[in-house]
């Protein structure tokens, strides 16, 4: 059951993405998000959506040899190379 999961106030709890729905649910929201943020299903970070912008404000927010889905564009990365210098 992929879906969406919008919040709907900035928040700092902890979320584990593989927990909603079978682990394909997107996290979105027009809001900051600052909590500990584990993947969802296939170790992959499924971040943004529903026309919103999500701003991750935690250091490290996406860790660990995990992939990321932002909206439709898939991408194979290093965290550290988001918003910093590509390794």
């Amino acid at each position: 059951s992929t879906g969406l999961l919008v919040i709907g106030t900035s928040s700092a709890t902890t979320l584990n993405l593989s927990n909603f729905g079978d682990g394909t649910f997107q996290l979105a929201g027009a809001v900051t998000y600052a909590g500990a943020l584990s993947p969802g299903a296939g170790s992959l970070y499924r971040i943004g959506g529903n026309a919103t912008t999500l701003t991750l404000s935690a250091t490290n927010a996406l860790s660990g040899s995990n992939s990321v889905l932002i909206g439709s564009l898939t991408l194979n990365h290093r965290p550290s190379s988001i918003g910093g210098s590509p390794e």
